[in-house]
């Protein structure tokens, strides 16, 4: 692993612009990353009943980088990230492990907004990706999460100034734009790529019902 590095660098610098709220910030930060690795001994040298292969990959080369917007007061987060990607690693369609021979690029950007009317919560986030090469690298292009739910207290103490048990009752909701979803190799114990069938993975719907009760959280 000679040669092998890592080097991160973030920031974060916040605002409080709210008059009723002064001590509420509002939070823009900057996330950077660049990292050379050496792929590890599995995915070079491998010996089994269905597959065997002996590569001698060259390093791995991933650069990220993110910024982020947060403001607590309105309950909204935002970000948006770029990674370029060279010598990325995946498993093709027949299983075996390629290494990907040009750079690659992912973008992302995902908002969160929670609106609360009285006891109602409605929590959505959005998140939209890009591949570059998404025989390389699949992804949906559009993912949803709603989460919708009551909550109220159920119970006070008996002198009214601590909630013992608060609910929360509602579904959770998830979606996703049609794609190209990695199909599960046993013989390997990984995901390989597949392009015969396209998955939507929703809408689904989870039902649940989640209890705050003095120091316990119970989650239906």
């Amino acid at each position: 692993d000679a040669g092998d590095f890592n080097l991160s660098a973030n920031g974060e610098i916040k605002f409080y612009p709210f008059r009723k709220a002064r001590k509420s910030p509002l939070s823009l930060g900057v996330n950077f990353e660049t990292r050379l690795e050496n792929p590890n001994w599995y995915t070079q040298h491998y010996n089994s009943n269905h597959f065997k292969w002996d590569n001698e990959f060259s390093k791995i080369s991933t650069s990220t980088l993110q910024g982020t917007l947060s403001v607590p007061r309105w309950k909204l987060d935002a970000s948006v990230g770029y990674a370029l990607l060279a010598g990325n690693l995946y498993y093709d369609t027949q299983g075996i492990i390629r290494q990907n021979s040009s750079p690659m690029s992912v973008l992302s950007a995902s908002l969160r907004k929670e609106f609360v009317l009285g006891p109602l919560h409605l929590d959505n986030t959005v998140l939209l990706q890009y591949s570059s090469n998404p025989e390389v690298l699949p992804l949906p292009n559009l993912s949803l999460n709603l989460r919708y739910f009551l909550q109220f207290v159920a119970q006070k103490s008996d002198d009214g100034l601590r909630d013992i048990l608060v609910m929360q009752i509602g579904a959770n909701a998830f979606y996703n734009s049609a794609w190209y979803s990695p199909a599960w190799n046993p013989a390997l114990g990984v995901f390989q790529n597949q392009n015969e069938r396209l998955y939507t993975n929703g809408p689904y719907f989870d039902v649940f019902l989640n209890l705050q009760w003095k120091r316990a959280c119970i989650f239906v």
